[in-house]
């Protein structure tokens, strides 16, 4: 009895665990999405394009960035659901137009091989 009793305790100690592992994973992906969608935004207000893997991380980089700037500035949080949407884009439009600078004017044209 005393082996059931320790074995389904083990149990509900993994299914928790279990629990905060997917909780944290589906968290990550939700930020990765928010942080593509801010930086998919900032991308088209500038008018510029990115592949799928730029635009997540200049995402993650921007929202790194808006808070940074936020704190710094001592502007209010704008949090929607804990996620910092309004900095992301912020963050995210200021690495899109450093990049841009960085670029030049000649890069839409086509590169050849």
């Amino acid at each position: 009895m005393l082996v059931l009793v320790l074995l389904a305790l083990v149990c509900i100690v993994f299914f928790i665990f279990a629990l905060a592992i997917i909780h944290a994973i589906v968290g990550i992906v939700l930020f990765l999405i928010v942080a593509g969608l801010c930086a998919a935004a900032a991308e088209y207000f500038l008018g510029e394009k990115q592949g799928v893997g730029q635009t997540l991380l200049i995402g993650l980089i921007g929202a790194a960035l808006g808070v940074v700037l936020a704190a710094l500035l001592h502007l209010p949080s704008l949090a929607i659901a804990g996620l910092p949407i309004v900095w992301t884009i912020v963050g995210s439009a200021v690495v899109v137009f450093i990049l841009k600078l960085t670029r030049g004017s000649n890069s839409r044209s086509p590169r050849r091989l």
